[in-house]
């Protein structure tokens, strides 16, 4: 068994946009250079995931929308320099066992794994 230790804990008063500073933001550039990246919310229901991941229009962004945001103004950077960026990604959920992709027409279709 591996132990896992956490690095931070932030507590509600954290904004999300604290958050993305904090702990992706600047580890996005390594995208441009070809890192997969994975942001991974995981926790119980009526933990604030998806609060956390999407946010609120009314209230605060969520880090996914921090990420993207960030994510086309390096894109912006590099193509003002000639270089081409293209991006890919993929959105899924993991419940009960069962993988969705967030991403397809309905949000319905089943993915498999392996």
């Amino acid at each position: 068994m591996r132990d896992f230790h956490f690095q931070q804990v932030f507590t509600p008063e954290y904004s999300n946009q604290h958050i993305f500073s904090q702990t992706i933001k600047d580890e996005l550039g390594g995208v441009l250079e070809g890192v997969n990246y994975t942001l991974l919310a995981y926790g119980i229901t009526g933990s604030g995931k998806t609060f956390s991941v999407f946010g609120h229009p009314k209230l605060e962004r969520g880090i996914s929308y921090l990420a993207f945001d960030h994510l086309f103004a390096l894109k912006a950077q590099q193509e003002k320099k000639g270089v081409k960026v293209n991006f890919k990604f993929t959105f899924i959920e993991i419940y009960n066992e069962n993988v969705r992709d967030l991403l397809s027409e309905d949000g319905k279709r089943q993915v498999t794994i392996g």
